[in-house]
């Protein structure tokens, strides 16, 4: 851990963290701009993707693909900060994937809309999206823990608090899809910003 800590390129990480932190800001300001958009937009029951048909369908696009930005920029860096092995890689792999499927449910707009014509993809890829966010974390988790305990608890939690509530979003009432998936929003955008922390604490431990 401590030659690949010396051969960091601060630079670079940094780099990725700006990244990463401006599309997840930009992620959020759409999902919170986009419903004032819609008339009669129920932010209970309606769910962010609702939002990506339609007249708020440019709004969400942007969010959509400013998310696949922030999950790049994290394969990117992990793949510089080396921490673990194949756990490590694993990790990565897992982020690649999140950021094609995020690309894919933005770009195919089968959702939404009420269009059932065709290979509506966005059924059958959210629920790999699901177990991807649970199993990343945890894989990511080890190698952090050199770095801080903290953050490996913290993303082991997450990861839990993830698979539990991602399992309840297809158990409960339709009604609460809206609230659910927001939550689910939510502790992805945890997920993703205790990563870039890492990279910050590792330049951190580097620089002492």
């Amino acid at each position: 851990m401590e030659k690949t800590i010396q051969n960091l390129n601060d630079f670079y990480l940094k780099t990725m963290v700006f990244i990463g932190f401006i599309s997840c800001l930009i992620t959020v300001a759409t999902s919170v701009y986009a419903p004032f958009q819609v008339p009669d937009y129920n932010w209970i029951s309606d769910t962010i993707s609702d939002l990506a048909a339609g007249d708020s369908e440019l709004i969400m696009d942007l969010g959509i693909y400013s998310l696949a930005s922030a999950q790049i920029a994290v394969a990117l860096g992990t793949s510089h900060l080396y921490l673990d092995g194949k756990r490590w890689l694993g990790g990565i792999i897992c982020f690649v994937l999140l950021a094609v499927i995020t690309i894919i449910i933005g770009a195919r707009n089968e959702y939404g809309d009420s269009d059932n014509t065709g290979l509506v993809i966005h059924s059958y890829i959210v629920p790999i999206l699901g177990v991807l966010f649970t199993l990343a974390p945890l894989l990511f988790a080890k190698g952090i823990g050199t770095i801080s305990k903290k953050l490996k608890y913290s993303l082991v939690v997450l990861s839990i608090i993830w698979s539990i509530s991602a399992i309840s979003f297809y158990l409960v009432p339709t009604q609460y899809d809206g609230i659910f998936e927001r939550f689910l929003g939510i502790i992805a955008i945890s997920i993703i910003s205790l990563i870039y922390y890492s990279f910050l604490k590792a330049i951190e431990i580097k620089n002492k």
